[in-house]
C-alpha cells in the first residue's frame, strides 16, 4: 500500500548517496548524459529525461548544495544514482490506488509527452497572431515589455532565430555573440533582455526553486512537469547551456501566454478571453462554417441566463462551441482523486456544459427565432492547453457523474447534449479540425461522430482528440494556412536580416 512516509524514507537513502559527491559536477554530468547523441527517439526516451531533470532539481534544492568538497562521481556512480531514482517509482501509488487509471495516465502525459515532439512552429505563429498585432498601449503588450524588457513582436522573432540554432538536435550551447548580427535591427539591450528572459544562472535557479519549496520531497514530483520549463537555458561561461532541447521548445512555444499568466492570471485572462474567442472564430471562418456568435445568440434569444460563444449549424444539428483560454492547474496534473479533478474543472468544463444546456433550453422556448433548434446537439469546449479529459463520456464516467446528472435533471425533457457528444479539445485541435473541414469536405459534426463511434468501447478509446483527427485526416493532417502565412511572413523578414 502506498505511503508518503515510505516514499520519503527511500528518497532519503538516495539523498545520502548523492551527498557524497560534488553537486555542480553531478549537475554537469547529468546534462552531458542528457545531451549525448541517441540512436533513436525511443532510445532517448529510455533515458527518462524527466527523471534526470528531477534528480537535478533535488541536487539544487538540497541543503548541502554545492557540496564542493564532495567526491567526483564516476560514470558508474552517476548510473547507479539515476537507477535509484528510477527504482524509487516502486514506492509510488500503484494504478489501483488511483480513483481511476486515467488519472495516472494524465500525470504521465503531462510529464512525458513534452519530450516526444519536435518544435511546433504553429504554436509560435499562433502567438504572433494572438499578440503581435495588438495596439501598442494594450495591457498585454505593455506588461510583457515591463516583465521582460522585450516587445512581444521582437520576442517572437528572436525566438524563431534561436530555434534555428537547436532544431537539428545536435547543438547544446548558445555562444555569446551568436545574435550579434541582429543588433542593428533589435538593439543590444533587447537581445540581452531576451536571453535573460529564458535563461538563469544556476545559483539563481536554485534560489527560485527554494523559494517555492518546503524542503520535503513528495511522490507527486515523479509526475510533475519539470520546473526547468520556466528557464530552459543556463548561463555558463562563454554563453548558454540548454537544459534539454524539448523543454526549450515547449517554453518558447507558449512563452507569452505563460509569462503573463504567471504575472497575474486574473488580469491576463480578463483581456485574453475575448482574444482567444476571436482566434477561434478565425478558424471557423477558415473552414467556411455557418455559425451564430454569442452576440447574435443574445440578439435572438435575449441576454438572460448563460450564453455560449458559438453555435455551428450543419447537417440537422447544432454544434455548441465554448472557448476557455485556460490551462490545467499544477495540482490537476498530478492528482489521484477524481473529486479534486472535478473541483479543478468546475469553473471551465462544468461551466461550459451548463452554458450549452441553458442555450438549448432557450432555443426550445423560442422556437420561432432565426436560430434553428435541433434535437441533435454537440458541444466542443476549446481550451488553450491540453486538459487530457477526452470526451464528455469519459468525464461523466470518471470525474463528474453526479455534477452532470444534476445538469441533465435540471433540463429534463429537453434534447440534452449526451456525454458522448461532448469533447474537450485544444485550440490546436480546433485549428486542425477546421483545416480538415475546409480541405476534405467533412463536417464538424461528422468529425465528432467519428470520434464518438471510435470511443464507444472504453478498451479502445483514444487518449486525446488529436488521435481521432489524425485517423480521419491521414496524410492530410496539417495546420491551417493562416498559421503558415504568419510563419512565412516572419521568416521572410528574418531572411533579409540574416542574409550576408
Amino acid at each position: 500500500m502506498f505511503s508518503e512516509d515510505c516514499y520519503y524514507k527511500d528518497f532519503k537513502i538516495i539523498r545520502n548517496r548523492f551527498r557524497k559527491f560534488c553537486y555542480p559536477e553531478l549537475v554537469e554530468r547529468c546534462f552531458e548524459y542528457l545531451h549525448a547523441p541517441a540512436p533513436s527517439k525511443i532510445e532517448f526516451l529510455e533515458r527518462r529525461p524527466w527523471l534526470i531533470l528531477l534528480f537535478v532539481k533535488w541536487l539544487l534544492l538540497d541543503d548541502n548544495y554545492p557540496n564542493k568538497g564532495g567526491k567526483t562521481a564516476t560514470d558508474d556512480d552517476l548510473e547507479a544514482l539515476l537507477q535509484s531514482v528510477y527504482e524509487l517509482a516502486d514506492k509510488l501509488r500503484m494504478p489501483d490506488e488511483y480513483d481511476h487509471s486515467t488519472l495516472l495516465l494524465r500525470g504521465i502525459a503531462y510529464q512525458q509527452f513534452p519530450y516526444q515532439f519536435d518544435f511546433g512552429y504553429k504554436h509560435l505563429s499562433r502567438q504572433a497572431i494572438l499578440f503581435s498585432e495588438l495596439p501598442d498601449n494594450h495591457l498585454i503588450k505593455t506588461q510583457f515589455k515591463k516583465l521582460t524588457g522585450v516587445g512581444v513582436k521582437d520576442f517572437l522573432e528572436l525566438s524563431w532565430v534561436l530555434i534555428s540554432r537547436f532544431i537539428s538536435g545536435s547543438e547544446t550551447h548558445l555562444p555569446n555573440g551568436w545574435f550579434d548580427s541582429l543588433k542593428p535591427e533589435y538593439g543590444a539591450d533587447t537581445i540581452d533582455n531576451y536571453l535573460k528572459a529564458i535563461s538563469i544562472e544556476i545559483n539563481e535557479g536554485r534560489k527560485l526553486l527554494c523559494s517555492a519549496d518546503d524542503g520535503r520531497r513528495r511522490s507527486i514530483e515523479h509526475y510533475e512537469p519539470t520546473p526547468f520549463a520556466s528557464f530552459p537555458m543556463l548561463r555558463v561561461p562563454g554563453g548558454y547551456l540548454i537544459t534539454e532541447v524539448h523543454i526549450l521548445f515547449r517554453c518558447i512555444e507558449h512563452y507569452v501566454y505563460d509569462r503573463l499568466r504567471q504575472w497575474d492570471a486574473e488580469k491576463f485572462m480578463a483581456k485574453f478571453g475575448g482574444m482567444f474567442e476571436r482566434y477561434a472564430e478565425k478558424a471557423l471562418d477558415y473552414a467556411g462554417l455557418s455559425y451564430s456568435t454569442e452576440a447574435q445568440t443574445k440578439d435572438a434569444l435575449g441576454d438572460q441566463g448563460n450564453q455560449i460563444d458559438f453555435i455551428v449549424h450543419e447537417n440537422g444539428s447544432n454544434v455548441f462551441i465554448d472557448t476557455k483560454g485556460v490551462e490545467m492547474a499544477y495540482q490537476g496534473h498530478v492528482t489521484h482523486l477524481t473529486s479534486f479533478l472535478k473541483d479543478k474543472t468546475k469553473k471551465s468544463i462544468l461551466k461550459a456544459i451548463k452554458q450549452a444546456h441553458d442555450v438549448v433550453r432557450k432555443l426550445e422556448e423560442n422556437s420561432g427565432c432565426r436560430i434553428t433548434k435541433h434535437d441533435v446537439n454537440y458541444l466542443l469546449v476549446v481550451t488553450y492547453k491540453e486538459f487530457y479529459l477526452g470526451s464528455g463520456r469519459s468525464y461523466y464516467e470518471i470525474v463528474a457523474r453526479d455534477a452532470m446528472d444534476e445538469i441533465y435533471q435540471k433540463y429534463d425533457g429537453l434534447p440534452v447534449i449526451p456525454p458522448e457528444n461532448i469533447y474537450f479539445i485544444t485550440i490546436d485541435e480546433l485549428d486542425y479540425a477546421c483545416t480538415m473541414i475546409k480541405n476534405d469536405a467533412i463536417s464538424l459534426s461528422g468529425i465528432i461522430d467519428t470520434a464518438k463511434y471510435a470511443d464507444a468501447k472504453s478498451e479502445i478509446r483514444k487518449f486525446n482528440f488529436t488521435q481521432h483527427l489524425q485517423t480521419v485526416a491521414g496524410y492530410n493532417y496539417m495546420p491551417p494556412q493562416y498559421l503558415k502565412t504568419e510563419e512565412d511572413k516572419i521568416l521572410e523578414k528574418l531572411k533579409g536580416l540574416l542574409r550576408p
